[in-house]
């Protein structure tokens, strides 16, 4: 019963570990997004965010439930750094055509 009760609390601080890391990586991503205007912007790249997705599949030392969370929260990530591009490209465009109305 100890055992069972040990390797419980064990894969729960597993998991936990799991989603802080992938927590403060996505916090760390974002960070750039926040900076001013002018400044250099390093960030996430989708290949870097699909990589990390591949590594987590292949973790061997990760149990399901945190695995399956972790690609979630990659996956999210990935699909915000495709909508933050897109806004992008559309506020430049409406910058733009402000720019050469009359």
């Amino acid at each position: 019963m100890a055992l069972e009760e040990e390797r419980t609390i064990l894969y729960r601080y597993r998991a936990c570990r799991v989603v802080v890391l992938v927590a403060a990586c996505l916090l760390l991503a974002m960070n750039p997004l926040f900076g001013q205007e002018g400044t250099v912007r390093v960030a996430l790249t989708p290949e870097q965010i699909q990589s990390r997705i591949t590594a987590v599949r292949e973790s061997k030392e990760i149990d399901e439930a945190a695995r399956t969370r972790a690609i979630e929260l990659y996956q999210q990530a990935a699909t915000n750094l495709e909508t933050t591009r897109a806004n992008r490209q559309t506020a430049a465009a409406y910058r733009k055509a402000g720019g050469t109305a009359p």
